[in-house]
């Protein structure tokens, strides 16, 4: 149920930040939705839901948390330790590392308990989240939000943020275009047909403002392994996926053949072999930065020229 005075609001791209900071105002001014969200998480509250602490972006050694809210329930002190998705990829250990922040909570005296709860569309919550001691969708929120104050503008507002998110999470990304930015990955792009052909780089589209890594596709490139240019980094990488934990085993191969302006290096998930280049700003144009495309691009050659070589050299 809504109020029929409530102005009609449009909300464009909705991201994890703007659901934190509503969860946050939320439970800081509603105990009604304070107890509604505990039950939901799994903990039943006979005596009255006192909200005491309220944090968003709580980082520690181990991490961070999304949300941190503590509440007492009669004389018992309770942390609810919140991961929000909107549609990121769950990290490695996320649910574990959210355990054991919630146990040094309970060392430290912070509180007697504590429960764990991953928050996020219902499309979701259909992937294999699992460690969390509960889950609670975007969905169940509107209804919260309905049942503690459903007549209000402010709910309305809120509900409408959420369903802001829950399309965003169907949708899945999309890709806005920046112009400045595809000016910039065209001018690029033409630099290479002449300086790197051997790079084969496709033309690029309309380009959003987030692209800061050129992917090329050469020849020759065995599956899982990339040639990459991370501008704002100021990298060429040649990534091999998965080889994060496997670096020993790069420097094994490739060591021995490495040029001196090489290096082996962990990139997430990836192991890559690195050269270093001239860090390029894609939103700003200038001569000086137009010369370090070239630069980057013939550094790009001579690393796939070198790969090309040890391969063939059965290494």
């Amino acid at each position: 149920m809504t109020t029929t005075n409530a102005p009609q609001v449009s909300i464009g791209a909705v991201s994890e930040r703007d659901v934190d900071l509503l969860l946050v105002e939320e439970f800081a001014s509603s105990p009604d939705f304070a107890r509604w969200f505990l039950e939901r998480a799994g903990v039943t509250a006979q005596d009255p839901v006192e909200v005491v602490r309220c944090r968003r972006s709580a980082t520690d050694s181990i991490g961070e948390s999304d949300v941190e809210i503590f509440v007492r329930v009669g004389d018992v002190t309770i942390a609810i330790l919140i991961e929000d998705k909107v549609h990121a990829a769950a990290q490695p250990r996320q649910a574990d590392r959210y355990r054991e922040r919630g146990e040094g909570h309970v060392r430290a005296g912070r509180c007697k308990r504590f429960v764990t709860v991953l928050v996020a569309p219902q499309v979701y919550l259909k992937g294999k989240v699992r460690g969390f001691d509960s889950a609670i969708s975007y969905e169940d929120l509107v209804g919260g939000l309905e049942k503690s104050d459903g007549t209000s503008a402010r709910s309305h507002f809120k509900a409408t943020v959420l369903r802001g998110a829950i399309e965003k999470a169907t949708k899945g990304y999309q890709a806005v275009e920046d112009a400045p930015v595809t000016r910039f990955w065209q001018r690029y792009w033409e630099r290479s047909l002449t300086v790197a052909p051997d790079l084969e780089m496709k033309r690029p589209g309309g380009v959003p403002a987030s692209s800061g890594f050129i992917y090329f596709r050469p020849g020759g490139i065995p599956t899982r392994t990339r040639l990459v240019h991370k501008m704002a980094r100021g990298f060429i990488d040649i990534q091999f996926g998965g080889m994060a934990e496997k670096l020993a085993d790069l420097r094994t191969r490739f060591g021995p053949s490495l040029e001196p302006e090489m290096r082996i290096a962990r990139a997430a998930k990836s192991g890559v072999i690195r050269v270093d280049v001239p860090k390029l700003r894609p939103t700003y144009d200038s001569e000086e930065q137009l010369e370090n495309i070239d630069v980057c691009l013939r550094q790009a050659t001579k690393l796939l020229a070198w790969f090309r070589r040890v391969r063939s050299q059965g290494i």
